[in-house]
């Protein structure tokens, strides 16, 4: 079912960009723990060799703790303008990719599906406006 409540739906992507966000932070310190790391105010600090090893350790049960993230986001599947109208009424809220942001961000249907040359386009309420449907992925 989609979500419909625009305040959710922005609380809900929040929680799932931090997500991403935090694992993929958690990633790159663990990669790069053995380099001088810069914190706020131009402090570095380099790791010794007898440090990098338990700080990755520490680093990996921290990515255990964060595990998985229970929302799942799914794309619209198929090509077909019929079907995405009965699933997803306009007003409803889904997530698109947005290269900008390096992210997704969500975006809500204005008018009913319509077949187009290249399959099932909607309009949304956000730049680029109209896409097709299979590059919207559900909020719920």
């Amino acid at each position: 079912m989609p979500t419909t409540n625009l305040k959710y739906a922005e609380l809900l992507q929040g929680i799932i960009d931090w997500h991403e966000n935090a694992v993929d932070g958690v990633k790159t310190l663990i990669e790069h723990a053995d380099k001088p790391m810069e914190f706020d105010g131009g402090k570095t600090h380099h790791l010794t060799e007898a440090e990098v090893g338990p700080f990755r350790r520490g680093l990996k049960v921290a990515l255990v703790f964060l595990g998985t993230l229970p929302l799942v986001a799914s794309k619209v599947e198929g090509n077909d303008a019929e079907q995405f109208n009965q699933l997803w009424p306009v007003g409803s809220l889904l997530r698109i990719h947005d290269p900008v942001l390096m992210g997704f961000k969500v975006v809500k249907t204005v008018a009913m599906a319509t077949m187009g040359k290249d399959g099932a386009i909607v309009e949304i309420n956000q730049s680029p406006y109209f896409v097709k449907c299979e590059e919207l992925i559900p909020e719920d």
